[in-house]
């Protein structure tokens, strides 16, 4: 049902994207030396036919600000409706972001526009791929050791982390056709005049 090779042409460039926002947002701050879930997506994409998808795309960052490096380092996600979900990130070095991609099969495949326990968002992509965002985790819980031990830290800004993260991606597929469309259309300008230089 899904388009894979359209899939990760979306999904993996977002890891650079999300890194230069935060980067251009001043996110490393010296006081802070938490690690950061620093952008959080989930989304399915649709079958047009019959508004439904057997699987769900994960993708998150955590950005480490401190000077040291965090070991076994797991993102954990809970669903609202009870899931519980993990994505490894193993070691981040210090003062770097490390992203994680994961497409992950439903239990159940997607009905009345439901994902994860809640009403998604709907997105029509400029290339016509028919998107339901996740609007919300029940939980998100970063778990890591540095050199004073093991830790868990809880995300506290959820709801506002994942609407800004899926305003970006949408901003950054708008940005990635329009320069796809430009490229294409001076390629063929290219081509016609070759073609006329020809023909002379």
């Amino acid at each position: 049902m899904e388009d894979v090779p359209a899939m990760l042409r979306f999904t993996v460039p977002l890891f650079v994207f999300a890194v230069t926002s935060l980067v251009l947002s001043g996110c490393f701050e010296e006081n802070d030396s938490k690690p950061q879930l620093a952008y959080l997506v989930g989304y399915s994409i649709l079958d047009d036919r019959f508004h439904t998808s057997t699987r769900l795309d994960l993708t998150a960052d955590i950005l480490n600000p401190s000077n040291q490096e965090i070991k076994f380092t797991q993102l954990v996600l809970t669903t609202l409706e009870g899931t519980e979900l993990t994505l490894d990130y193993q070691d981040i070095p210090p003062f770097h972001q490390e992203g994680r991609y994961q497409a992950i099969p439903l239990k159940s495949p997607i009905a009345n526009l439901e994902i994860g326990g809640s009403k998604g968002v709907e997105f029509q992509s400029p290339d016509q791929l028919h998107f339901l965002f996740m609007e919300a985790f029940a939980s998100a819980i970063i778990k890591y050791r540095d050199d004073e031990g093991l830790h868990e830290l809880k995300i506290e800004n959820l709801k506002e982390l994942i609407e800004k993260s899926r305003k970006e991606t949408i901003a950054w597929m708008d940005k990635e056709y329009r320069e796809r469309e430009a490229t294409l259309k001076r390629l063929k300008s290219e081509a016609d005049q070759r073609l006329k230089s020809k023909k002379r």
